[in-house]
């Protein structure tokens, strides 16, 4: 019994000597917890030193991080900024949708872009909605716009009406809002007109612009408009080829149009070759059509060369340089050169008489563009 009272007597004092060092560790974490704010943060997924940064902003801009999913506050401490987090990744949110929507337009914007334009514009926010522009479209449009972009909106008096009707079509250029706006053009027709005159061959390139989808039927490849760094991933080899072609190569559906091409030329007793597939000339400079793996020179005699400008656009394919049109291509005794645009593209320019650069001129593009 004397054993046991003593035993207990020895326990009780080994309780009383807890280490006082774990006291002041467990009080600085009773009151770590007993922070309201800080309990909400961490419940969000936000680590202590994302929260040492969001407890910076005030009381109302904190709330903010209560009602929405969680930002990686920390990706953005690239450089000194204005703490906009929630808006830098509202931004980011909108690129990587519209990148990964499998749309015609890719955007590309830098997180330090994003930061720089968002603080430059954000004093400016009550200005853009007196234009009909909410808190969420300006974070939206400034995933495609700069900040720049936007106070000529303002300057302007541009509502979000109008920049909508113009960022509805490929191939506008932020930078010439203002001239498509005081044109009195339809903005169809003020794109291609002002951002783009050199489309024409006799208006010498003042830009030049890169493709932004390299791999459309229709993208215009000459001086101002460029693939360079470009190869097709859908190549594969024709076998109705001269014996001289070294490049045989084509994209697959322009071959296989070719194929049913030639095999129906040959039915009615005419005979059609390619002379000369893909090819990199300059994969720096990217202007030349054959790189496309669009193009191709056909060999043919003189009877098969008229069943071909009566019947290629029946096919998907249109006569890229016809004589006549020598001051709208640039390009001369090429007549032989022939080019895959698809079917209903290609019987719409045979209709008219049109070539490519007539086809977008009436018709714009179908692909955005960068300015280079």
């Amino acid at each position: 019994m004397k054993k046991k009272q003593l035993q207990k007597k020895k326990n009780r004092s080994r309780k009383k000597k807890i280490n006082p060092k774990i006291l002041v560790f467990l009080f600085i974490i009773l009151l770590f917890f007993c922070n309201v704010k800080r309990i909400i943060l961490f419940g969000k997924g936000y680590s202590i030193p994302e929260q040492n940064m969001i407890l910076q902003l005030e009381n109302q801009e904190i709330k903010r991080y209560y009602h929405i999913s969680h930002v990686d506050i920390s990706s953005w401490e690239m450089e000194e900024n204005d703490k906009h987090y929630i808006e830098y990744q509202k931004c980011l949110d909108y690129i990587e949708k519209t990148n990964s929507s499998g749309k015609t337009e890719k955007i590309n914007k830098s997180p330090l872009s994003i930061i720089r334009d968002i603080d430059e514009i954000f004093d400016q926010l009550d200005d853009l909605n007196s234009l009909g522009y909410k808190k969420d479209t300006v974070w939206k449009l400034l995933s495609k716009l700069t900040a720049t972009n936007l106070k000529a909106v303002i300057e302007y008096s541009y509502s979000y009406e109008d920049l909508k009707q113009i960022m509805r079509l490929p191939g506008y250029q932020p930078d010439d809002f203002k001239e498509y706006m005081e044109s009195g053009l339809p903005i169809e027709e003020a794109i291609v007109q002002i951002s783009y005159p050199h489309i024409n061959s006799l208006n010498i390139p003042i830009r030049t612009y890169c493709i932004d989808q390299k791999d459309s039927l229709l993208a215009l490849v000459k001086s101002g408009f460029t693939i360079k760094n470009y190869k097709p991933v859908d190549l594969e080899n024709v076998d109705s080829v001269s014996d001289t072609c070294v490049h045989r190569k084509l994209r697959k559906a322009c071959a296989q149009a070719f194929e049913t091409m030639v095999k129906e030329a040959s039915l009615e007793g005419y005979s059609l070759q390619m002379e000369e597939g893909y090819k990199v000339v300059n994969q720096q400079l990217g202007i030349n059509e054959h790189q496309t793996g669009l193009a191709l020179n056909i060999k043919c005699n003189r009877s098969s060369y008229q069943w071909l400008l009566y019947n290629a656009h029946r096919y998907g394919f249109i006569q890229r340089y016809p004589d006549e049109k020598q001051e709208m291509t640039g390009v001369e005794n090429e007549l032989y050169h022939f080019r895959y645009v698809g079917k209903k593209a290609a019987t719409e320019m045979y209709t008219n008489n049109w070539t490519l650069e007539e086809y977008i001129l009436n018709n714009g593009f179908d692909y955005n563009l960068s300015k280079q």
